[in-house]
């Protein structure tokens, strides 16, 4: 017994299950792109850009642009500022690091601010 989908609290017989921060779901039951907050929640076995499971996140790798928290959440294993001073992390087709922080590789633009 089980939810189905991650957020549901509506119990249904599952085939296999797994417990998520307390609750029973179906496993590897979600298609990439569900929300989700477990691995166990996907068909892919990946949920990424969780923040070690304190938000939902999204089954399946990260495509270039997509949210990301870190390298493994995206299918290119590049997770970087698009932006020198930028913040926002998404995957990117390669990243560089410079003070500690992963930037992506040649998208600074000619002129613009940039320490590295």
């Amino acid at each position: 017994c089980g939810r189905s989908q991650w957020g549901s609290d509506q119990l249904q017989c599952v085939d296999d299950w797994f417990t998520c921060l307390g609750k029973d779901y179906a496993y590897q039951s979600q298609e990439d792109g569900s929300a989700c907050r477990c691995d166990g929640n996907c068909q892919s076995g990946f949920c990424r850009d969780t923040g070690g499971y304190t938000r939902d996140g999204k089954c399946g790798k990260g495509q270039k642009g997509d949210k990301c928290g870190i390298n493994k959440d995206c299918a290119s294993n590049a997770c970087g500022r698009s932006q020198w001073g930028s913040t926002d992390l998404s995957c990117q087709d390669s990243v560089f690091t410079c003070a500690f922080q992963d930037y992506a590789f040649g998208t600074q633009p000619d002129g613009s601010a940039c320490r590295c």
